[in-house]
């Protein structure tokens, strides 16, 4: 690919990404004062068939919400590279969240069962709701350290002859 041809591409991406037509693209840039901007226009510079000129690019960036040199990087995998490690960065701050969240989730659960030992007086529609809502936390539930047995069960005794 030529440097046209990589620019259109960064621009298609986008302009796409952001689910902007060519056509509502060309009005806000003519909007926003390049003049002769129109579909077909766009259409050419993203095929690289005409270069986005200096003045329409910063429009452009603008229009798009990016930085101008996002526009005319002229090396798409690096920018895979970031949008990789951004990704990577996402998972990781979500499964922190949702662990998190499963530790609350313990928590109120293991509250509700001593409530529920506690409660002799609890009357019988009450103590299903608890019931009930603790059955569905359960399947998501991590269990609590008083919850679980020895972490290696006892081998059977060996069969004598």
């Amino acid at each position: 690919m030529d440097e046209d041809e990589v620019i259109g591409a960064n621009l298609r991406r986008y302009r796409t990404d952001r689910g902007i037509t060519q056509a509502k693209f060309a009005m806000a840039l003519m909007s926003n004062g390049v003049d002769g901007m129109y579909p077909q226009t766009i259409q050419k510079i993203e095929r690289g068939q005409r270069p986005l000129r200096f003045f329409e690019g910063l429009v452009a960036a603008r229009v798009l919400d990016v930085k101008p040199e996002a526009l005319y990087d002229l090396d798409p995998e690096a920018d895979v590279d970031r949008d990789a490690a951004k990704l990577a960065r996402n998972i990781t701050y979500a499964v922190e969240a949702y662990e998190a969240a499963g530790d609350g989730l313990n928590d109120i659960c293991n509250e509700a069962e001593e409530f529920l030992r506690d409660a002799s007086d609890l009357n019988a529609a009450s103590r299903r709701w608890i019931e009930n809502a603790l059955n569905e936390a359960r399947p998501s539930r991590k269990p609590d350290s008083a919850d679980v047995g020895p972490s290696d069960p006892e081998p059977p005794a060996p069969k004598e002859n």
